[in-house]
């Protein structure tokens, strides 16, 4: 688990998506969409503040994200 204050790279990330994640060739998609998804969601982590954009492909843990299990949490 990243520590808040610690550094992670883009590609980091994506080598571990690519090693516990089962790919399937799928019609019309390039086989490197999945890198966008990844991506994307490090952008939402930036924009909800879970993570800051230090570098080109270098995210910093900001803080710890939240969990919620109940909708009454919102």
């Amino acid at each position: 688990e990243l520590a808040v204050g610690e550094c992670i790279s883009l590609q980091y990330v994506c080598s571990y998506v690519k090693r516990y994640t089962k790919r399937r060739i799928l019609p019309y998609f390039s086989q490197h969409i999945w890198k966008m998804a990844v991506t994307e969601y490090m952008t939402f982590l930036c924009y909800i503040g879970v993570l800051r954009k230090v570098g080109t492909y270098t995210y910093r843990k900001i803080r710890d994200a939240v969990m919620l299990k109940t909708e009454e949490e919102i």
